[in-house]
């Protein structure tokens, strides 16, 4: 937390772009890169392992008059415990963080809606929403509908959000976090009454990601049939492209659109795990085109902490015992034998993240969500050359190989080529691979969604290139 943006020019590289949204009346958190005035005892204290922070400046009155006071950078942290919501009562805040705070500074006003700090990063001119919260939430899209029927969409699970359409708008609740959390239920349930007793109205519709397993998704099986109000299933991926559709008002146009939806995990259409896909939006019909190579995935949610269990699925069967070393004994023979018999599978370009840095020897098992692909990202930027290696170089787009990428990259690795270079080269790849199914299938215009997209250099690799292919990109600008 910076007392003014003098000082924060003063300490790290801003762009116009970051120094307009960093002083706007939204005033987010914004992931910035330091110069050399930021010392290493600095950086491995605040962001360990990593060459960007998180740059804010007072976006209170109560704010402003403290570091008016104090003058110099101070570091601050939202006030709850991992996982777990923004405190927001006098009674939380003491049973929850004596242990870790020292004084409370409290108000007499009861909180009606709260919200954690935005976070915001850059590609370029690319704004990429990390956290849509305080000052960006909550929010609506404008005249989405011409015959208004009454929604509520649910959202997904871990980064859960919901939107209620009570009119010709769409009104978009704050970030919530992980509903695996009970308190994080509970605030997005007292979140949605709130929502509903302000516009005074019920759904007519409710909206459900078709994971059967999601909390969103069961309470609003729960809701529906309480009020006896209809209920609509929405594939994850298909809700994501068509964010993207809705923000750029591309609904209506004439023209077919590839869209890129990359993240971590979501429920396919053929019961696998989907995170890697491509689809065609079509004369108002959207259709799966083309997906990432089906891996194993193994182990259940472990898989999504534990890069080197996305390595062992990737790596080809021939290439597996480069992963031993990585394991126990104890450990080899179970997974490996779960490999054996396992049954789910999944297309996600965020394990495949996971797989590459832990082939790169950058991590194993995380402690946050994306610390792998962070990581990563991290050790591509220190790469300052711009002779990178493209990994699929003979590609067919009905499938994109995910076992003959990973291979590529541990050739590379063998051969000598620095970790920096193989990041960077691998991170260029996912960005040729959008083109040239782009190209060989007379694309125009793609838009892109999904957690993978919050990579600011994916996204400023991709933008450079299709620009110079004549390419137009759409990302989510308002949604997350």
């Amino acid at each position: 937390l910076y007392p003014s943006i003098e000082r924060v020019k003063n300490d790290f590289k801003l762009s116009l772009s970051e120094e307009k949204a960093l002083t706007s009346s939204v005033s987010p958190i914004i992931i910035l890169n330091p110069k050399e005035s930021i010392t290493d005892l600095e950086q491995e204290s605040i962001a360990p392992n990593l060459n960007q922070f998180g740059v804010m400046l007072p976006s209170s009155a109560l704010l402003v008059l403290l570091m008016d006071e104090l003058k110099i950078p101070i570091i601050a942290t939202s006030g709850n415990i991992h996982g777990s919501p923004i405190i927001s009562t006098k009674e939380d805040a003491i049973q929850q963080l004596s242990g870790v705070t020292e004084y409370f500074l409290h108000h007499d006003l009861e909180v009606a809606f709260p919200q954690d700090d935005s976070v915001v990063r850059f590609a370029g001119e690319q704004q990429i929403i990390l956290r849509r919260s305080r000052g960006l939430a909550p929010n609506y899209l404008k005249g989405t509908q011409s015959n208004p029927v009454k929604v509520l969409a649910m959202g997904a699970h871990l980064k859960s959000t919901f939107s209620y359409v009570p009119n010709a708008h769409t009104y978009v609740s704050p970030y919530f976090g992980n509903l695996d959390n009970y308190d994080v239920l509970v605030r997005y349930q007292e979140s949605i009454v709130k929502y509903k007793e302000l516009f005074e109205s019920q759904p007519e519709v409710i909206l459900i990601d078709s994971h059967p397993q999601y909390q969103s998704s069961i309470l609003g099986k729960a809701f529906s049939k309480k009020s006896n109000t209809k209920l609509v299933s929405i594939q994850h991926h298909k809700a994501h492209f068509a964010s993207v559709l809705g923000e750029h008002d591309l609904f209506k146009s004439k023209e077919k659109i590839l869209g890129v939806v990359w993240d971590g995990t979501g429920f396919g259409d053929d019961q696998a795990i989907w995170g890697g896909e491509f689809f065609n939006y079509e004369k108002h019909k959207m259709k799966r085109l083309s997906h990432f190579e089906y891996v194993d995935w193994i182990a259940a949610d472990r898989m999504a902490i534990e890069p080197r269990l996305a390595l062992l699925s990737i790596l080809p069967c021939s290439k597996r015992e480069l992963a031993k070393s990585k394991f126990s004994e104890t450990e080899w023979k179970v997974y490996n034998r779960m490999l054996e018999i396992n049954s789910l599978k999944t297309s996600s370009v965020g394990r495949l993240f996971d797989a590459v840095a832990s082939l790169l020897d950058i991590i194993d098992k995380t402690s946050y969500e994306g610390e792998a692909a962070m990581l990563l990202e991290n050790q591509a930027r220190n790469y300052d050359g711009n002779d990178y290696i493209d990994f699929l170089e003979d590609l067919a787009f009905e499938r994109i190989p995910s076992k003959t990428l990973i291979a590529n990259i541990q050739k590379a690795k063998e051969e000598g080529i620095s970790k920096f270079r193989n990041a960077n080269s691998f991170i260029h790849t996912l960005a040729l691979v959008i083109l040239k199914i782009a190209k060989q299938n007379d694309y125009e215009t793609i838009a892109c969604s999904g957690g993978v997209f919050q990579n600011s250099l994916l996204v400023t690799k991709l933008s450079q290139l299709s620009q110079k292919q004549g390419i137009k990109l759409k990302f989510n600008r308002i949604l997350s």
